[in-house]
This record gives structure tokens, C-alpha cells and sequence, in this order.
């Protein structure tokens, strides 16, 4: 084989898997599949509730709490994806509040089981971040924040498990309320929590197709040998 066949085989190959390895950025939107919060109210202790018609989080004093609790089914995502940010979204069921103009709320992350529990309020999981909510945030409007930590969702994707279930939990500090639309809200325009993700994924050659294109370089040289 002289140098030139040798060169065109070399850019045939390069050529067509460059085509195959481009990259593909998507934004796929995943709605909660089951939603509630964890009420912490003195002497009655701690209660789930998944049935209302909206997710309250605050803080009132020690004896009045209520953490909000939202589970994903991220099993969809491609096993190749490469989450390049996410982000959250809800829609309002009430005006934002706080004593101030700004009403910060912290979401942390944690691998989830498809189902709310009431062990989900305590337990071990990493913040995504803290996202100051205006009180200027009336009733009945769609808010979102960015996600400034990726790597609770990346390892409920990347542990190797076949479900892939994720689960937020939002808690607040004193004087501070959010109240957004759950899954079981009446109003026809409500809209239930939503993780919106966006990742980029790689179209790389199953090793039988890597094969065929080793044939059919392999072909090529012996055509320019004759």
C-alpha cells in the first residue's frame, strides 16, 4: 500500500466517525412524579402530607415548619448524558413572603425510591444551592431558578442503578413562605414542580458498527493495492 491509499483510508475513517462523535445538546423537562411536604408543628410532631393542593415551604419560629418534597423519574436521560446545567421550575400558588424583599430557599438533592416517605425530610442530602425568590412574586406565576450544584443529580444518574429517581427537597429560613401548585392542584392552570436539564449526548459507533466501518476501510485499501 503506497502512502497516498494509506492517507485516503486514514481521512475516510477519521471523517465518518467525526460524524458519528458530534455532540448533541437537548433540554428535556421532567414534571414531579409524586410531590407533598413534611409539617413540623410542636407537639404534633412530624407529618407527610401528599394530597393538598399545593406544596407550602416555611419557616415560622421552632414550632412551625413545613419542608417541601418533589420525586423525578430521571430514568429517561440518555446513559451517555453529560448534564451541562438544570434548572426549577414551579408555579406560584400564593404571593412569596418575607419580612424583607427577598425570600431565600434552599433545595438540597438526594437519590430518591419512585415514592415520598416521611424519612425524606431528614434525610442525608446534598444542596443544590440557595435561590433568593423576590416577595414581589405574585399568585398564579411561573418562577424558575438555575441549579448551582449538579452533582446530586449526577450521581443519582451515574450509581449504576436501573431506576433513576430523584428528590428535592426545598426548606427555608425564619418569616419566609413559598407556596407552589402540586400535582393535585384543581386550579386548570396549575403547573406541578419541573426539572428542566440540559445535557449534551454523544452519538458514538456500537462496536459491530465500528467493525463494519473497519471492513469497509479495510476493503478500500485492497481496491487501491490493485
Amino acid at each position: 500500500m503506497n502512502c497516498t491509499s494509506f492517507v485516503a483510508a486514514a481521512v475516510l475513517l477519521a471523517t465518518f466517525c467525526a460524524g458519528l462523535s458530534n455532540a448533541d445538546v437537548v433540554t428535556s423537562d421532567f414534571t414531579t412524579i409524586a410531590d407533598g411536604r413534611v409539617q413540623f408543628s410542636g407537639a404534633l410532631g412530624h407529618e407527610l402530607f401528599t394530597a393538598e393542593e399545593d406544596i407550602l415551604t416555611l419557616r415560622s419560629g421552632n414550632s412551625n415548619q413545613s419542608d417541601g418534597l418533589y420525586e423525578f423519574d430521571l430514568a429517561a436521560m440518555p446513559a451517555d448524558a453529560d448534564i451541562i446545567s438544570a434548572e426549577i421550575i414551579f408555579r406560584t400558588a400564593a404571593a412569596v413572603t418575607n419580612t424583607s424583599t427577598s425570600a431565600p430557599v434552599e433545595f438540597f438533592g438526594f437519590v430518591g425510591n419512585g415514592s415520598l416517605e416521611l424519612s425524606d425530610e431528614a434525610a442525608a442530602a446534598t444542596s443544590l444551592g440557595t435561590i433568593d425568590f423576590t416577595t414581589a412574586v405574585g399568585n398564579d406565576t411561573e418562577i424558575s431558578a438555575a441549579v448551582a450544584n449538579l452533582v446530586p443529580i449526577e450521581t443519582v444518574l451515574g450509581d449504576g442503578n436501573l431506576d433513576d429517581f430523584f428528590t428535592l427537597r426545598s426548606e427555608t429560613i425564619n418569616f419566609v413562605t413559598l407556596n407552589v401548585d402540586s400535582l393535585e392542584s384543581s386550579d386548570p392552570n396549575a403547573m406541578a414542580a419541573t426539572l428542566r436539564l440540559t445535557y449534551e449526548t454523544s452519538a458514538v459507533p456500537e462496536p459491530s458498527s465500528m467493525a463494519i466501518i473497519g471492513l469497509g476501510v479495510f476493503g478500500f485499501v485492497l481496491r487501491r493495492r490493485r
